[in-house]
């Protein structure tokens, strides 16, 4: 029997932790059940790190590099997540709403009931991912890299996805309509995936060219002793 769709948590659920601010990120943390506003990570790096049923906010882990890391069942907002490094990340039924993750490194990454809302991902590099039933609502993608990534179940609504990268990936029912794709990297890339006739019309003389049609002028524009 299919699973049902998570869609995301309400603030209700996360309205009564106690916060836990300004505590650092070591080794080996468990950190459950708080509103956490992290100061610091030791030396920048942590290793073997889980959050789960956490409420963050804040930016303290901004660059942080935080391995073998398990973010569940928790709530981001308007965190500033900009450049950490969180090489096979498991995010599993989390929603992140206003958060900032340009230049974000989720290389390998393992992405299951997840929702972005309203987050930057400029730049950021989801290479050799697996998304599985996730969605971005109107988020930035600006030159985001997916190369190698496994994408399954996933929606952009309302996106950017300008220059995203999707050399490599492998898409299934990958839902793209509503987002801007006249500028991803390869349009081809898309294989597989769902437009609307909109996005279609806007993309079709670039994917002409790119599978090597010549894009001319319509036989009535042409001068009238032109033969062909």
């Amino acid at each position: 029997m299919a699973r049902a769709r998570w869609d995301g948590w309400g603030d209700e659920r996360f309205a009564d932790l106690p916060v836990d601010d300004g505590a650092e990120i070591a080794d080996g943390d468990l950190r459950t059940g708080v509103v956490l506003d992290v100061s610091a990570v030791v030396d920048g790096v942590a290793d073997d790190v889980e959050l789960a049923e956490v409420r963050i906010e804040g930016g303290g882990l901004v660059g942080a590099t935080l391995t073998d890391l398990r973010l569940v069942d928790s709530l981001v907002v308007g965190a500033d997540l900009a450049g950490v490094r969180w090489p096979g990340v498991l995010v599993q039924r989390v929603e992140l709403r206003d958060a900032r993750l340009t230049g974000a490194d989720l290389t390998d990454a393992r992405l299951d009931g997840v929702r972005f809302r309203r987050c930057r991902l400029e730049s950021a590099v989801l290479a050799d991912a697996h998304l599985r039933d996730v969605r971005f609502e109107e988020c930035d993608l600006t030159d985001a890299f997916l190369g190698g990534a496994r994408l399954d179940k996933v929606a952009f609504v309302g996106c950017d996805l300008s220059q995203v990268d999707l050399d490599r990936a492998h898409l299934d029912g990958v839902d793209l309509r509503s987002s801007a794709i006249a500028r991803v990297t390869r349009l081809g890339d898309l294989r597989g995936a769902v437009v609307d006739a909109a996005q279609v019309a806007a993309v079709a003389t670039r994917l002409a060219e790119q599978v090597g049609l010549v894009v001319a002028p319509d036989r009535a524009e042409e001068p009238a002793d032109t033969w062909a």
